[in-house]
């Protein structure tokens, strides 16, 4: 590949990894903080950060070899593969979903799982209210 392509090519790449990155972090502010069903949450929540995840692996990935011109850098997937999958297996694991107010809580303690909603108070290991509406 000749120089000028694969700088341009790189160009590319990065402009679509940044505008990747500004519609997952926008949608996931609006959907995943703003929004208020927790049953939507707590589904596809997990889905979410793992696409997350190898969609940044993918993008690091390509500048890499794009940067260095070599395949040598994919020898870095043996540090960014183990990172990114920790960082998403923390984000799944210490992220609660309130289920009176709907919102999304992250348990900075690692220590000491969150008990309570810091929104409004309620105890996060209750289950759900059932509505049953078709005996009203």
């Amino acid at each position: 590949m000749k120089p000028d392509t694969a700088k341009i090519l790189e160009g590319i790449v990065t402009a679509c990894f940044f505008g990747t990155w500004v519609v997952l972090g926008i949608g996931g502010f609006l959907v995943f903080y703003l929004g208020r069903d927790v049953a939507f949450k707590r589904k596809w929540f997990p889905r979410y950060i793992l696409l997350v995840g190898v969609l940044f692996v993918l993008f690091s990935t390509t500048l890499m070899v794009l940067s260095s011109r070599s395949l040598g850098a994919l020898g870095m997937l043996v540090f960014v593969i183990p990172a990114t999958a920790l960082i998403s297996y923390l984000n799944i694991k210490f992220t609660y979903f309130c289920n009176q107010c709907g919102a999304t809580l992250h348990n900075q303690n690692w220590l000491n799982p969150m008990r309570f909603c810091s929104k409004c108070g309620a105890e996060l290991d209750a289950k759900p209210k059932l509505r049953d509406d078709l005996l009203e």
